[in-house]
């Protein structure tokens, strides 16, 4: 386990991201992979241009 320091503010829009139970690691984790579907989503459409 690793602690992270955020800024009050970063703590506060990941407490509103949040679902009952979550904790900060779970929250982190899901917007990681949405931003990692959405980095995929990205590369596919660019190597779609390419052809």
């Amino acid at each position: 386990m690793k602690a992270v320091r955020v800024s009050e503010d970063v703590h506060k829009r990941l407490s509103k991201l949040g679902k009952m139970g979550d904790t900060y690691n779970d929250v982190i984790e899901r917007l990681l992979n949405e931003y990692e579907k959405h980095i995929d989503k990205i590369e596919a459409e660019e190597e779609l241009e390419k052809v």
